[in-house]
């Protein structure tokens, strides 16, 4: 059909029916009203599925122009525009498939002149109404009307300049309303863009906005990496799409911002630490995502989609798998999640999980009674498969893994282990012995735990067999680390007994004795002096002896009576301790990396300014000769490296934070033995802090 049998063709309904006419009108109020803040969207989502790469607004002389450099409008196209609910388009393959959304626009204008290709045209209530006089009020777009030859003149500049700009659909907004439109631009998620298959240039240039948006693919391997530019400022994105779902993943920040996209943001939330992206059923608004079967079905794909992100997290090498993982994993942590009210983010999970099946259940996880840095060192050998350190580290990873059917390594998986050589720390050997002695207790020993070097003696470290017929003793620090993880004296003489020979313990145990101090409750505890200990008057030594006196770095922790400048200032000062002082002392001069969380008996390590390898324990006060705690597996670590091993004592205020450095603190320190799980205590410290301030 060509314009004017189109045109006819309206005309003659609206007049042989004028009140229908008057409905349409209602009709089209009510569109705007719903997609209110909306209308602007709905033309670029009009302009990628015409396939466009580019989209313009902008003013002139107070009218709006807008323009996109997709496909020219045919009969197809104005019969959409001109009926409700007519539009061509196919559910899933375009954006839009109502047919409604453009009619969101007639709260800008009462009058709308369109030129692309050959067609030349304009909506406009006055002049319908001159043809419909019998209707009580008429729509804006519903008869399509010629151009006038005065209207184009008068944008006939602008419009051939956007045209050589290559533009070749513009819409101009006669007399519109500049208010609502300015809000509507200042409203608008510049990742939309992230979503769209074909725009790449966006630009909005109106009397208070100008921004430019550019969103290119900058790389693709298993993802789609884009680049998301906003007048200048470019953030990176990790983009996944399959079965027309997709997840989008800022690289920068701990984005929280995670809306649910059904093309435009809506106001529901993913769940995780992304944004994504469906034809999700939404209200008429597209504002609020309504949970039917067609919605249900998505989130299922999209369930799908995450898992194979996660699949691919945990199986890659890739620098970004650890990030990905980190911010797929649930905000809220999983537990949390699962009780929680009907959500997208709930409903997302569940599917997680009914469809993870077998997908995770070949990875092994550090088990609970083992420590990270052990067990990552006795799985490296492809035993069996586990998950890369970087993501167990992870806060909520290990619980997120277990959701997905990952299970721990069971003490079966860490004895085959064992059959190579490995240099386990005294906490790790301490741990399979403890484990070990529960087996033995309800069974048999283990045969292959006879060659296993797990019995720490002065000499080194041997196995069962190895000192079942020598006259190794077992050493103090590694009693007192047995005693540590939860092995009373007692226990340890029965274990020993039975996996070696009763003769042994006779002979070699009588070192240890069985007191009633094991079973003595906390309050009941007492004190021991440690013995072969020289306690100092309370000072503390020189962090860094070789440095000059003149080095500013080498006297930072000297220096309490300055206080310094916000160029040293912390972040965020809400985060836990350890985080603090981590920030402060990789802002002087340190390279530390935080390890609390990995339970190995120090919280930091890295360098220190001189580029020597150290580990740091912090430990914080809540006032000055506030007692101090270090557990056995601390003292261990500090005597196998004295030199190395440092204590922070940090005490934080309301705007600053104070920081302390103790040396090889079981030298320097008045230790006292304590029987509450053998702990160690000191209240006699000198306290002469670096001042931060919050």
């Amino acid at each position: 059909m060509t314009f004017g049998e189109i045109r006819a063709q309206l005309l003659d309904e609206a007049k042989s029916s004028p009140n229908l006419l008057s409905d349409l009108a209602g009709l089209e109020n009510y569109i705007a009203e719903s997609y209110d803040n909306r209308s602007f969207v709905e033309l670029l989502q009009n302009a990628e599925d015409a396939n466009s790469t580019k989209f313009i607004i902008k003013n002139f002389e107070d009218q709006l122009l807008i323009g996109n450099n997709g496909k020219d409008f045919d009969d197809n196209d104005l019969m959409s525009l001109c009926r409700s609910a007519a539009s061509h388009k196919v559910r899933g393959q375009s954006i839009g498939y109502r047919g409604i959304g453009f009619k969101s626009v007639v709260g800008f204008s009462k009058k709308i002149i369109i030129v692309s290709g050959e067609f030349k045209f304009q909506f406009s209530k006055a002049r319908t109404s001159q043809e419909i006089p019998l209707a009580d009020k008429v729509p804006l777009i519903r008869i399509p009307h010629p151009l006038l030859e005065s209207d184009y003149n008068k944008y006939s500049d602008v419009i051939n300049e956007l045209k050589s700009s290559g533009y070749t659909t513009i819409f101009i907004f006669d007399k519109s309303d500049s208010e609502s439109i300015e809000l509507e631009f200042q409203s608008f998620d510049p990742r939309t863009l992230l979503f769209l298959s074909n725009i790449k240039y966006c630009s909005l240039n109106t009397k208070n906005v100008n921004t430019n948006i550019y969103c290119n693919e900058i790389d693709k391997v298993a993802y789609s990496l884009k680049e998301l530019e906003i007048n200048d400022i470019t953030n990176q994105w990790i983009c996944w799409t399959e079965n027309k779902v997709s997840v989008a993943i800022n690289e920068a920040g701990n984005q929280t911002n995670s809306n649910v996209f059904a093309f435009l943001p809506t106001e529901n939330n993913t769940g995780f630490r992304g944004i994504v992206n469906a034809d999700f059923n939404t209200d008429p608004s597209r504002r609020h995502i309504i949970f039917n079967e067609d919605t249900i079905q998505l989130i299922d794909v999209l369930s799908k989609n995450i898992l194979s992100l996660l699949e691919f997290c945990i199986t890659s090498e890739e620098d970004l798998s650890v990030l990905l993982f980190e911010k797929l994993k649930p905000i809220d942590g999983i537990s949390s999640v699962q009780f929680q009210k009907t959500s997208f983010g709930k409903l997302l999970f569940e599917c997680i999980k009914k469809n993870s099946n077998n997908r995770f259940s070949s990875f092994k996880l550090c088990p609970s009674w083992l420590n990270l840095k052990d067990f990552l060192l006795i799985s490296q050998f492809d035993e069996f498969k586990t998950v890369s350190p970087e993501i167990q580290k992870i806060d909520g990873a290990i619980e997120f893994l277990k959701f997905l059917g990952a299970k721990e390594a069971s003490f079966e998986n860490i004895l085959n282990c064992l059959k190579r050589p490995l240099k386990l720390s005294t906490l790790g050997i301490c741990q399979i012995i403890k484990l070990l002695h529960k087996t033995v207790l309800f069974g048999d020993v283990p045969p292959e735990i006879i060659d296993k070097k797990l019995v720490i003696t002065d000499s080194g470290t041997f196995s069962f067999r190895e000192i079942q017929n020598s006259n190794k003793k077992l050493s103090e620090t590694f009693i007192t680390s047995l005693n540590e993880v939860g092995l009373t004296n007692f226990d340890i003489k029965s274990l020993f007994g039975k996996v070696i020979s009763r003769e042994y313990v006779e002979q070699h145990l009588d070192n240890i004795e069985i007191t009633k101090t094991e079973f003595q409750s906390e309050d009941e505890a007492i004190t021991e002096r440690v013995p072969n200990e020289s306690p100092i008057e309370g000072k503390i030594k020189p962090f860094f002896p070789e440095k000059s006196e003149s080095d500013d770095t080498s006297m930072w922790f000297n220096e309490s009576d300055k206080n310094y400048s916000k160029s040293n200032e912390v972040t965020n000062k809400w985060r836990s301790t350890e985080l603090i002082t981590l920030e402060v002392l990789n802002k002087n001069g340190f390279s530390l990396k935080d390890v609390s969380k990995q339970n190995i008996g120090y919280d930091l390590e890295g360098l220190d300014p001189n580029g020597n390898q150290i580990q740091i324990e912090v430990k914080s006060i809540n006032y000055i000769g506030q007692k101090i705690r270090l557990t056995n597996n601390e003292v261990a670590l500090c005597r196998e490296h004295p030199n190395s091993y440092f204590l922070a004592i940090v005490r934080q205020l309301e705007n600053q934070i104070e920081i302390a450095i103790v040396s090889n603190p079981t030298h320097n320190l008045e230790l006292h033995r304590q029987c509450v799980t053998w702990v160690w205590e000191c209240n006699n410290y000198s306290y002469n802090p670096r001042i931060f301030n919050l």
